[in-house]
């Protein structure tokens, strides 16, 4: 229906007649005049409706239940879990309970029944592995390498001091990368483990330095309530920041899939952000899942696949479909708080303040639509 104000004097609508075309003149009678016989508009709605009802994002779609198998080793405070080819690395932390305390390495060869196979004494929370040599980070103000070649026979190597508040997050290519609370990016130089230095130093202003990733020669870091900085690190000694987003919530995690240049931000009660880092001097916000009455607090990718830790639940699996980001599974946890996630195969494990759950993902990457 068209509605004629009687501000115009008139309006010329055109007759459909094949033979001879003609012109009417309708003019406005009282406030508005409705013209009944012209649907102009109804094979514009019908299609839009036809369009709505054929996207998979407007139907009843269903992420599916996957199983979280609690795994024998029990009793831990997970913080950080790593895999190197069949052996698992798990740190487990105790404020006071020091018989948590420590790194425990395990044989998995059968995930299902990983075998602790010796343990190290620290006191640390995150950790990173080269082929060799596994990266400790102290839980406030030191990291150190261990040589692990012999896993029966451990060894440190060098020590580094004097950090605020440290998480250990990525090695490449002989550079440690890593956050200090306090103080931003560091890069320490680690191609000779057994003589650590630290390279440089790239602050995060505005925010606590929590969680980095590495791609290529751009490092990630997610640092609270500023956000995310992106820093060229083509140069280790010189990183030079290139771009900066400020997140809506708080950044707790990012996790880079490069195939795609696509950063997915753990954003606390936001929950997740997708960002286009194309071009990381102008990161564009292209997608985001909602999250209620929880948050998000931690990502990792499997593969293409972002798997997120939500506090007080457990996992939840994310896929971008190129417009949007929406859920293809999800796990809920019931032995501790869940913290932190390692890929391995088809299968992730997540560590919790009480235990180890190793979760097959296979059900949830079949959902893809």
């Amino acid at each position: 229906m068209i509605y004629l104000n009687k501000e115009f004097s008139f309006l010329a609508i055109k007759e459909v007649n094949p033979i001879r075309p003609k012109f009417r003149l309708l003019r406005p009678k009282g406030r508005f005049r409705v013209v009944k016989k012209y649907f102009l508009f109804f094979p514009v709605l019908l299609i839009l409706l036809v369009n709505c009802a054929s996207n998979p994002q407007n139907n009843d779609y269903e992420p599916v239940d996957l199983t979280p198998l609690e795994l024998p080793i029990t009793h831990l405070n997970v913080w950080d879990i790593a895999v190197r080819d069949s052996i698992l690395f798990v740190v487990s932390y105790g404020e006071d309970d020091y018989w948590r305390r420590g790194l425990y390495i395990c044989n998995a060869i059968d995930p299902t029944e990983p075998v602790i196979i010796e343990t190290l004494a620290v006191n640390t929370k995150s950790i990173a592995l080269d082929d060799s040599v596994i990266f400790i980070g102290g839980i406030r103000s030191w990291v150190y390498s261990v040589d692990i070649r012999e896993i029966l026979d451990i060894n440190t190597l060098d020590t580094l001091t004097d950090f605020y508040y440290l998480f250990v997050a990525d090695y490449a290519d002989g550079f440690l990368y890593v956050v200090d609370r306090l103080h931003g990016l560091y890069v320490i130089d680690a191609s000779d483990p057994a003589n650590l230095s630290i390279a440089s130093n790239a602050p995060t202003p505005g925010g606590y330095a929590r969680n980095v990733d590495v791609a290529g020669v751009y490092a990630y870091v997610a640092s609270g309530a500023a956000g995310v900085y992106i820093f060229d690190i083509s140069d280790p000694y010189s990183p030079e920041e290139v771009g900066q987003y400020d997140t809506p919530g708080y950044c707790w995690s990012v996790a880079i899939d490069t195939g795609a240049n696509i950063l997915y931000i753990a954003d606390e009660f936001n929950g997740a952000l997708v960002l286009d880092v194309s071009d990381p001097s102008s990161p564009e916000k292209v997608g985001e899942w909602s999250i209620s009455g929880s948050k998000l607090i931690y990502v990792e990718m499997h593969g293409d696949l972002p798997v997120f830790i939500e506090e007080d639940y457990g996992l939840r699996v994310l896929y971008y479909n190129g417009e949007n980001a929406i859920e293809l599974g999800h796990a809920e946890v019931t032995s501790g708080d869940p913290r932190t996630i390692c890929s391995y195969g088809d299968y992730v494990f997540v560590g919790t303040s009480d235990t180890l759950y190793l979760i097959d993902l296979t059900p949830a990457r079949n959902n893809i639509p």
